[in-house]
């Protein structure tokens, strides 16, 4: 970890004034869009659900990515420690400047933060739309009128206070903000690992039932069915439905009972669980037990559509 001191840049034309601020906005739209991630990623047909090897390799690889995140956040922090300690040793001038010049930043972007967050014109539009009375259509307007105001208010703050720090203060405060905006990068990349990572573990988890499935297959001497004839089981117990639940004991697209359900593994109601999750059970279910057509087995009907065993 490094922890040297920085050296202050000199000059007021370091980086342009909006620069931070633009950065920060994206920061915080990259952390919006990182919510979705964990389920964008179980659609992903590339996803090693049925290989262990490569679950195994990818999670080690989510585990690396969210200790870098750690450090490069540990180090951003570090750094900006430094800042912090660097700004409280100058003279008196220079640090009521540099701290000015810092509070006015954090409104400006917090300001526009949320305005961005609010959705802009359009959201604007619709929130004025849906006053009840001319008396709340003019409290919803003059609040949109008064929002807008100041934020162009905290902007131009901003750049005056720029305009008039000097150059030692200028350096300080831009130094900080640098750091300020590392570090929120590093946060948002940690948040965006650790759903890698929880990712990565169910996925191994899943990779690690089809791989015990596979074992049961060769010691019991069964055939592993193919995926239109699992297909044409799923229809035939539940028309495919992962989330079938009518009341009548079966659950879910297989038409687990609760207690084979918890016997292969699983955990509440099947008919509760990721469609991957069902798949994979089932498959044990029949590696260990067979189709169980025609003997009152896992699928006494429906399993006709698999192979015998």
């Amino acid at each position: 970890m490094r922890t040297e001191r920085r050296a202050p840049r000199s000059g007021r034309n370091a980086r342009s004034p909006l620069v931070g601020l633009a950065a920060l906005l994206a920061a915080f739209s990259v952390l919006v869009a990182g919510v979705s991630l964990a389920s964008a990623q179980h659609d992903d047909p590339r996803i090693p659900w049925r290989d262990a090897a490569v679950a195994a390799e990818e999670l080690a690889e989510a585990q690396v990515r969210l200790l870098d995140a750690r450090g490069a956040l540990e180090q951003a922090q570090a750094e900006l420690d430094l800042l912090q300690v660097a700004l409280a040793e100058a003279d008196e001038a220079t640090y009521v400047m540099a701290s000015e010049l810092q509070a006015s930043r954090d409104l400006a972007r917090d300001l526009a933060v949320e305005a961005y967050v609010s959705g802009g014109q359009l959201t604007d539009a619709l929130y004025i739309l849906d006053s009840a009375t001319a008396n709340d259509f003019a409290f919803r307007s003059t609040l949109m009128t008064e929002g807008a105001d100041a934020v162009a208010r905290s902007s131009r703050e901003y750049l005056a206070r720029r305009a008039a720090a000097t150059d030692e203060a200028l350096a300080i405060a831009e130094d900080i903000e640098e750091m300020d905006r590392a570090v929120e990068l590093a946060q948002t990349e940690i948040v965006k690992a650790e759903r890698s990572l929880a990712d990565a573990e169910w996925v191994m988890a899943i990779a690690e039932i089809h791989r015990a499935a596979d074992e049961l297959l060769v010691a019991n001497g069964r055939t592993d069915p193919t995926e239109e004839q699992w297909e044409a089981l799923r229809f035939c117990e539940s028309t495919g439905n992962y989330e079938t639940n009518t009341g009548n004991s079966f659950y879910g697209a297989y038409q687990f009972t609760v207690t084979t359900w918890i016997d292969m593994g699983g955990s509440g109601l099947p008919s509760d669980a990721k469609p991957e999750e069902q798949d994979a059970r089932a498959r044990y279910l029949y590696a260990l037990r067979g189709s169980g057509f025609g003997v009152g087995g896992s699928w006494p009907l429906c399993g006709r559509h698999l192979p015998r065993g």
